[in-house]
């Protein structure tokens, strides 16, 4: 049968190969394969669940990059402050509390 299907295509669009899907949400690898290459189709609410989990990787991802950037800011702020002590805390306490407030929206 081999056409894709809305799994596969989540897949590929979020380049999550599929046996690190089916191992990490314990779906077994054939049943996955089979989902994925159209030769057996899921429950719709599995279809639905799968591709939710899949986009919700891709956001975990994102905050993930997202997280190590913000790492990297903060331990300049914080090199920076090392050599200028007197502007420098402050920067630093400023991103800190950004983060903060950030997080708690």
């Amino acid at each position: 049968m081999n056409e894709k299907n809305a799994i596969r295509e989540a897949l590929d669009k979020y380049g999550i190969k599929m046996s690190e899907f089916a191992r990490a949400e314990e779906i077994p690898l054939r049943t996955f394969h089979n989902w994925c290459y159209g030769e057996r189709k899921p429950a719709p609410y599995l279809e639905r669940w799968c591709i939710e989990k899949i986009e919700s990787y891709e956001i975990t991802k994102e905050m993930l990059e997202l997280l190590k950037e913000t790492i990297c800011v903060l331990e300049v702020a914080r090199f920076d402050s090392t050599q200028d002590s007197d502007d420098g805390d402050n920067l630093y306490d400023k991103i800190k509390e950004f983060l903060k407030k950030k997080a708690a929206e």
